[in-house]
């Protein structure tokens, strides 16, 4: 009887890809402890508040506002206490606005405070 040989279309016969195969790793040695993963700093959250609501309720607002994701992190950036937001947060937050995503309660923004923000945000 013929043994069957697999075959890929090239020479080599069972070789993937045109590749030829990884070599195989050695055995771990008796007694010898697997390697840890070193632990990674996590950033620890943190709510920043923008009028006594959290920063992305109001870059969803803006965004539902028509503002530009760069304007909204300008104004937001030069608040109080908000000075370490990244951007990603409000870029994310404003095009969800925007797209009308997301059934998020919003913040309910005076015109006061919407024009304080427009003025911030001219200012950069």
């Amino acid at each position: 009887m013929k043994k069957s040989v697999k075959s890929n279309g090239s020479k080599n016969n069972a070789v993937k890809n045109n590749k030829p195969a990884k070599a195989a790793k050695p055995a771990p040695k008796k007694g010898a402890k697997p390697a840890k993963a070193e632990k990674r700093e996590m950033r620890k959250p943190v709510r920043r508040f923008v009028f006594e609501f959290p920063v992305s309720r109001v870059a969803h607002k803006l965004g539902k506002l028509g503002w530009k994701p760069a304007d909204a992190f300008n104004a937001i950036r030069k608040m109080k206490g908000c000075a370490d937001v990244l951007a990603s947060t409000i870029r994310t937050q404003v095009g969800l606005g925007k797209a009308g995503q997301r059934n998020k309660q919003l913040a309910e923004l005076t015109g006061k405070q919407i024009a304080q923000l427009k003025k911030l945000a001219a200012a950069a």
